[in-house]
């Protein structure tokens, strides 16, 4: 599927489906395909449990080069910069510090962005989110009811919502990060998403 914006990325994908359908191989034929034409690599902040086994052979020949983003402390500010072309300084240790795109001798070697994946990071912010909550009642959610707000402050950078709970807090940033991917300029840009499937009262099996 397709996205299609004003940004100025030269594509933007999603690429769905249940568990184990491919999603990561598909990032790595795009990666390879684009690297044969361009003779560029391609960036994957990986947020996914199964990690990228499949693409060894490609991180080995230095086309595509991983990072894992579920150790990073400041999650929402981490995903927040990386959909911005922020990188790890040392792509192997997910605990560096990000540096902008202005300053990676190597961004203008990108001809791919990919992010594994929307369910994986939405679930990661959501369990943060939780986390803080229990641990920080007072300082980081207040109101009640409808009403209710989420203000984080990580590292000097603030995020929040008005939205009642947390999911529409997670809900409008997910937004928000990947519409702010697809302005990454002259690039491609790909994510993948968990499809889940529910069974209706007809007994019909659904994709939601």
């Amino acid at each position: 599927m397709t996205m299609t914006s004003g940004g100025k990325c030269r594509q933007s994908d999603l690429v769905y489906g249940v568990s184990g359908i491919g999603k990561t191989t598909q990032i790595g034929e795009a990666a390879e395909y684009l690297f044969n034409e361009t003779g560029k690599k391609t960036r994957l902040a990986s947020c996914s449990g199964g990690g990228w086994g499949v693409l060894d052979h490609l991180v080995d020949a230095g086309i595509v080069v991983p990072t894992y983003i579920e150790e990073r402390e400041h999650r929402f500010e981490a995903v927040d910069k990386l959909t911005k072309g922020w990188w790890p300084k040392d792509s192997d240790d997910p605990t560096s510090s990000l540096v902008s795109p202005e300053d990676q001798e190597d961004y203008d070697n990108v001809i791919l962005v990919a992010f594994e994946g929307v369910s994986e990071m939405s679930d990661w912010l959501l369990s943060y989110l939780v986390e803080i909550q229990a641990t920080q009642p007072g300082i980081n959610f207040y109101g009640s009811g409808k009403s209710k707000a989420v203000i984080i402050d990580e590292d000097g950078s603030k995020y929040g919502d008005s939205a009642a709970g947390m999911y529409g807090m997670v809900q409008t940033y997910m937004k928000k990060f990947v519409s702010q991917s697809r302005a990454l300029t002259d690039r491609y840009i790909l994510w993948t998403a968990l499809e889940l499937r529910v069974i209706d009262e007809g007994g019909t099996r659904a994709p939601v």
